[in-house]
């Protein structure tokens, strides 16, 4: 090709799969694509029924703003449907996670815990640890 003297560069695209961990989803609650908060605890209430040997239940792909609430869901959400092991869920885009009481308890995270840099506990108006933990803070369950 002649760019008649211009800088030419190639398309980028980055369309990319994290084939890992797409994997490993197969394993794990799927919540892709539903649309109502309670639809989104009954598939949960029903994965959790389906595996009662499973230690942890783990999944991904919850996504709030397709919820007529629009709100971020809570610990107590997932405490109506799974409140006798730990539940760890992680949004559609990875940039979040939400965690029942369990899990917050087995975190240590309390009132006095920090937001750690790059990240954000969403916090009830007395500043208690709601279940949900954004970006970096998702750590502090998943470590």
């Amino acid at each position: 090709m002649d760019g008649n003297g211009k800088t030419m560069l190639p398309g980028l695209i980055d369309a990319h799969g994290h084939v890992m961990g797409l994997g490993f989803q197969q394993l794990n609650v799927d919540l892709m694509g539903i649309n109502t908060l309670e639809a989104t605890l009954d598939t949960l209430k029903k994965y959790a029924e389906a595996n009662p040997d499973l230690e942890w239940i783990q999944g991904r792909g919850w996504n709030q703003t397709l919820w007529a609430e629009n709100e971020f869901p809570t610990a107590a959400d997932i405490d109506k449907v799974v409140s006798d092991r730990p539940v760890w869920l992680s949004r559609v885009d990875g940039h979040a996670g939400w965690g029942n009481s369990m899990a917050l308890r087995m975190a240590g995270v309390s009132k006095d815990t920090p937001d750690p840099q790059g990240g954000k506990i969403i916090r009830d108006g007395s500043g208690k640890a709601t279940g949900v933990f954004i970006d970096a803070a998702q750590g502090y369950v998943e470590s």
